[in-house]
């Protein structure tokens, strides 16, 4: 169906926390897989996102067009009539006299024989269905990368927002603290401008993190067409990653080997429609052919058979038998179409040669991107290792008096600014390793994405 139920087909998105799961075997482990929150939102993005019923009225549409090259195939009725009233002349008697004519013709053809042109356009259709499908899946794989590189940006720019809420806090600590010692003569009147400025620049701050937010939470619920998201739905972390078990190398060597590129949807869309041409240039070589018909029928007119007016004689007559149609000459029309559909053939092998040699580079450059991403990913975990490690030191230093809590807040900060920074590499590894997987068709999500229609 394409109309969908938006509360029924996300079903409880709002409702759930966003609690982190563990990561699948062989270092493998992609967003949804660490966030329910995520999958829901995939899984109700792929049925009534906007994208997603474009892409299925696409589909509908080729298969009503399918149904039209079908109809083909099939007998078809028709036929005319007339009744006429007339004031009517004869040379044989003067004056006018009043005369009435009822004249019919209905019939049944069936197509019989047309050298298989008929049933080639059939397969014509149905091939045109299944480009639609692909062109569909091909919008889904996208949009779901799209959901999960926004999805995973909120979660940096909430840990962002919380760091911005402490660096408020701390300016305003700063701001009440340099106030008392202005209030003891400690301090000169003329510093409480700057703590001042200090105090709304981390405001303002905050608030420009806040509005970006909103804003992208609001986008992700446009792009995934689902109800607002509260903000209890988005993760507070995100947690460690395994690396990738034997890097990214053996996969990639299994998908330069595979001829079909890991069953890339724009390739399989090609390599349709190059059938599809082939089956266009066999039905235009017998456009000149004879085409035969049944055909069976009644109608009723009037005759004379002394051509005379006064024994005009109506008749009634029911037929049946073979019709034929042969266009001799079409002014060299076929001779062009053919010309064209082999020079689109030529076109489209071309177009298939160059995306299969784009998408195997694209394979090559996600690998190297995703190697690069879980080394900067390890840089990160070890320097924020490195600062968890001295911020305990400086509590516990803290604790015994031998250090203020305002310089070991300093040092907290720069702890969180880390902390960010390495949110943001985990969410490039994500990122990297979920496009890598989608390019070589290894992608979780493209196993519904492929699932062949009832």
């Amino acid at each position: 169906m394409l109309i969908v139920s938006v509360a029924g087909a996300l079903g409880s998105v709002s409702s759930a926390r966003a609690e982190p799961r563990a990561p699948v075997a062989d270092g493998i482990v992609l967003p949804e897989q660490l966030f329910p929150t995520l999958e829901r939102v995939l899984a109700a993005a792929l049925r009534q996102s906007p994208h997603a019923i474009r892409a299925s009225a696409d589909s509908l549409i080729a298969e009503q067009m399918e149904e039209v090259a079908r109809a083909r195939l099939r007998p078809y009725v028709g036929g005319s009539g007339t009744y006429s009233a007339a004031q009517e002349r004869r040379l044989d008697r003067s004056g006018a006299y009043p005369a009435e004519k009822l004249t019919y013709s209905f019939g049944l053809t069936q197509p019989l024989y047309h050298w298989g042109a008929l049933r080639d356009g059939v397969r014509v259709a149905q091939i045109s269905s299944l480009i639609a499908e692909k062109n569909q899946a091909e919008a889904m794989r996208v949009l779901v990368l799209d959901l999960r590189q926004v999805f995973l940006r909120l979660v940096v720019e909430k840990a962002g927002l919380k760091r911005m809420e402490a660096m408020v806090k701390l300016a305003e600590e700063d701001l009440r603290a340099l106030e008392s010692r202005i209030e003891s003569g400690a301090a000169p009147k003329a510093e409480l401008f700057g703590a001042q400025l200090r105090v709304e620049e981390a405001r303002l701050e905050w608030e420009r993190g806040m509005e970006a937010l909103r804003y992208n939470r609001s986008a992700l619920e446009r792009l995934a067409g689902i109800p607002p998201l509260a903000m209890e739905d988005i993760p507070d972390t995100i947690p460690p990653l395994p690396p990738l078990t034997g890097g990214p190398g053996p996969l990639l060597e299994r998908f330069v080997a595979d001829r079909d590129a890991g069953g890339d949807f724009r390739l399989g869309a090609l390599t349709l429609q190059l059938e599809q041409e082939r089956l266009n240039f066999r039905i235009t070589d017998v456009n000149l052919r004879p085409k035969f018909n049944v055909v069976t029928g009644a109608m009723q007119d009037e005759v004379s058979y002394t051509g005379s007016p006064s024994d005009r004689a109506r008749i009634q007559s029911f037929y049946a038998g073979i019709n034929l149609t042969w266009t001799v000459f079409d002014g060299y029309a076929t001779r062009a179409q053919r010309k064209a559909s082999l020079l689109r053939a030529r076109q489209i092998e071309g177009e298939r040669d160059t995306r299969r040699a784009e998408v195997v580079e694209r394979a090559r450059n996600q690998a190297r991107l995703l190697e690069i991403a879980q080394r900067q990913t390890a840089v990160g975990e070890g320097r924020l290792s490195q600062l968890d490690g001295l911020v305990r030191f400086q509590q516990e230093e803290v604790a015994r008096g031998n250090l203020s809590r305002r310089d070991a807040a300093s040092v907290a900060l720069s702890r969180d600014d880390v902390l960010v920074r390495t949110f943001a590499y985990r969410v490039e590894y994500l990122g990297r390793l979920a496009e890598f997987l989608s390019v070589i068709g290894r992608d979780p999500m493209l196993a519904r994405l492929s699932e062949p229609r009832p």
